[in-house]
């Protein structure tokens, strides 16, 4: 097994191991605490450090949110090099978020994973592949239902066969809605 296979290889078991820790803590949670549906939109700045990129970062997505912890799926599209030929980049991804009850003020980490893709205005694209995203953000609570926040997220592309891997890293504004 090459190295980037045996590396595949550890990514894949460590998503399984969080998948599985996930359904365990959310089982537990569901049984001890509070459950809701939260609608969330998102946007701000992407930076790709390995390609040398720059652009914008919009998400959208659902969380459904058992005490402190959220089970949600989302999506995303950007764009990437602002200063050169334009790339779009999109991912559906679904995401475990655990908040930090704090009564107004709510910081919370977020991991995630899904199929991610990317294609340049020409047509021209690559296959979709593997990402990995992990943040950090703080939500600011307004009474009747409605979270703005701001998270930091870096995110890494998995299966470019041979190659290292993408990283890159979002600051984003978000706004929250339960419903």
């Amino acid at each position: 097994m090459d190295r980037v296979q045996a590396q595949q290889q550890r990514r894949w078991t460590l998503i399984t191991v969080v998948a599985l820790a996930t359904l365990g803590l959310a089982s537990t949670a569901a049984a001890k605490g509070p459950v809701s549906l939260q609608g969330w939109l998102a946007g701000g700045y992407h930076r790709s450090i390995s390609l040398d990129d720059n652009g914008m970062d919009l998400r959208g997505g659902a969380d459904l949110k058992l005490g402190p912890i959220a089970l949600g799926i989302g999506g995303r599209f950007g764009t990437d090099r602002f200063d050169k030929e334009g790339t779009t980049r999109g991912a559906i991804y679904g995401n475990f978020t655990l908040f930090i009850p704090i009564p107004v003020v709510r910081p919370y980490l977020q991991l995630g994973a899904g199929p991610i893709w990317a294609k340049q205005l020409d047509g021209t694209g690559s296959p979709p592949r593997i990402g990995l995203h992990q943040g950090i953000g703080v939500d600011i609570l307004i009474p009747n239902h409605i979270a703005i926040g701001v998270l930091l997220d870096v995110d890494e592309n998995l299966s470019r066969e041979g190659a290292a891997p993408d990283i890159g890293f979002s600051g984003l504004v978000v706004f929250k809605l339960r419903l």
